[in-house]
């Protein structure tokens, strides 16, 4: 937690509820643990459960997925490593490597 929050404190909210989860997280394809989250805030589409980002995947025929996880907005060299990633796996023989952007908070 203190490498992505830059607090190990509970007085942090998210890390409090990282750490209320116990010693260990576990998932899976057989997991229905998890309910959609919304915000109201015009953009809760974009917000998807595990088993709905593993349908769209599947739905894009993507024979790749290269994912990215980040707190704080894009910049341009983010941009520019996301598309040097894509370059290299079509390289690599891949014909639909796709982006998972991740982002927290």
């Amino acid at each position: 937690s203190t490498r992505t929050f830059g607090t190990s404190s509970v007085k942090h909210p998210k890390v409090d509820r990282i750490m209320k989860q116990g010693d260990f997280l576990i998932s899976g394809e057989s997991m229905d643990f998890v309910r959609e989250v919304a915000f109201n805030d015009g953009i809760d589409s974009y917000r998807m459960t595990p088993q709905q980002v593993s349908e769209q995947i599947k739905a894009k025929n993507a024979d790749a997925v290269y994912a990215f996880q980040v707190r704080n907005p894009l910049h341009n060299g983010h941009v520019l490593l996301l598309k040097d990633t894509r370059e290299q796996l079509l390289k690599l023989g891949y014909k639909n490597p796709i982006l998972l952007l991740h982002p927290l908070g």
